[in-house]
């Protein structure tokens, strides 16, 4: 087991809460969470996200697919929590991703993540542009404004 991560089941379950977290944070930063947003999740992320590969051991694997989805079946209770709250989560995560996880392979998650954020707002398509403009804008200022956020805090920065 000298090259895995050796982390605890509590710290797996910070990592594997990640994408659960940007979800949330992304789809209620305007005030509503669409079906089209859940099914972006559901339908097209979580067989990605549980293909990510934190670490060559297998088990390890397992438990973070295991934590993976307890974070994604207890979602409601992220529902639930402020949007601070859920970015200082997000930063515990992303503190491990650096801590832990070589760095071609946390650049990978980061970058999961940051698609995972975009696909999700702009799910639901934006606002509509001002009068004389056509069209939707591709995400709603306050989904741009979390983007934002998620992005710094992916960033480390």
């Amino acid at each position: 087991m000298s090259d895995g991560l050796n982390l605890s089941v509590k710290q797996w379950e910070v990592l594997g809460a990640a994408p659960a977290l940007v979800f949330v944070m992304v789809a209620k930063s305007d005030g509503a969470i669409s079906v089209a947003e859940e099914d972006v999740l559901v339908a097209d992320w979580l067989p990605r996200l549980r293909s990510l590969s934190f670490s060559p051991v297998a088990k390890e694997q397992k438990v973070y697919q295991w934590a993976l989805g307890e974070a994604t079946v207890n979602m409601h209770a992220l529902f639930e929590m402020s949007s601070s709250a859920l970015a200082d989560r997000l930063r515990a995560a992303v503190a491990l991703l650096d801590d832990h996880v070589p760095p071609p392979k946390a650049d990978s998650v980061r970058a999961k993540l940051r698609g995972l954020a975009q696909d999700v707002a702009e799910a639901c398509g934006g606002s509509r542009r001002g009068l004389f403009q056509k069209g939707t804008d591709p995400v709603s200022r306050d989904e741009g404004r979390t983007l934002r956020l998620v992005d710094h805090i992916l960033r480390g920065t």
